[in-house]
This record gives C-alpha cells, sequence and structure tokens, in this order.
C-alpha cells in the first residue's frame, strides 16, 4: 500500500508540473466501512479529501477498489493545490478522470474508461444539464443512482477537456 502511495505521489509531482505540498498529507485506512462511518462526512464514498489548514488528510474507508479510491482522492489534492475553488462536476471530473490511471515500463496513461463509470453512462438516466452542471458538491446529488450519474457525467466531461 506505501509504496503504491508513494508512486502515486511521485507521479503526480512529475508528470503533472506539480510541487511537493507544504504540508503534510496524512492517509487513513479504515478496516471496514461500518467501523468508518462516525468519521466520514460523506455516507456514500469509499473515501474522502479533507484540506484542514494544517494538513491535507486522505481518508480510505474500505478495501474495496482502495486503489481507485486513492487515485481519486490524490487528484482532489494536487487539483485544489492548483485550483482553489471550482465547481463541483469539475472538481469529480478530474477525480474520476485519474481513476483510470495505469503505469507500465515507466509509461503512464491516465483518463481510461471505468466500468462503472461507463456502465452508468450507457444504462442510467442522465441528469438534465442544470442539475450537472449547478451542483455545488456531489452531496447536493440525492440518491445512489443519481449520484453515480453525476459522477459518470463529470468524469464524460474531465474526459473530453483533455480530449
Amino acid at each position: 500500500m506505501v509504496r503504491f502511495l508513494e508512486w502515486v505521489r511521485l507521479v503526480f509531482e512529475k508528470n503533472f508540473q506539480l510541487k511537493v505540498p507544504a504540508r503534510r498529507t496524512v492517509v487513513c485506512f479504515w478496516p471496514s466501512e461500518k467501523s468508518s462511518q462516525n468519521i466520514s462526512p460523506i455516507s456514500h464514498a469509499n473515501g474522502f479529501f479533507i484540506d484542514l489548514p494544517s494538513r491535507g488528510h486522505i481518508v480510505i474507508r474500505s478495501s474495496k477498489d482502495w486503489q481507485m479510491t486513492a487515485l481519486h482522492e490524490f487528484a482532489h489534492l494536487w487539483t485544489r493545490q492548483k485550483m482553489k475553488r471550482h465547481v463541483a462536476w469539475l472538481d469529480e471530473g478530474i477525480a474520476c478522470y485519474f481513476e483510470g490511471f495505469r503505469g507500465e515500463k515507466g509509461k503512464v496513461e491516465t483518463g481510461l474508461p471505468v466500468y462503472g463509470r461507463v456502465h452508468a453512462l450507457k444504462a442510467g438516466s442522465w441528469l438534465s444539464e442544470e442539475k450537472l452542471f449547478t451542483a455545488n458538491h456531489s452531496t447536493e446529488i440525492k440518491g445512489d443512482s443519481e449520484r453515480a450519474m453525476f459522477y459518470s457525467q463529470s468524469w464524460l466531461m474531465g474526459h473530453m477537456l483533455r480530449l
């Protein structure tokens, strides 16, 4: 785990012209979702990032897809370094974009399709433009299927911006 997280940090720094944050970031792994319910500000997420004045905290609440969750939350950490405030679809779109990340033989690929995101776009009812673009935070989107669609459409918008 530590090796993977350190590798992700180095990839972000070297490939995306990001500086090492002046403050350290604490990464916490909880043994199960149930045991972390009391500390999570977002009940629907496998993890979350909190930027406090003293340091950033990444909390990973489940061993399920922990690497994808770590990539997502690290993307939040680094985008906050570059852009202090931005709209929810862009924030989540960039973070979801980095979930599809692969590094092999010194080559890094980002934005690869993630099955759950693509499946939601193919199978679900899309959110209206107004709902997608006016949400201030993903917690404003109610219901699991709408929230999954919000993340998926945000991923798609982030992917389109990258093209």
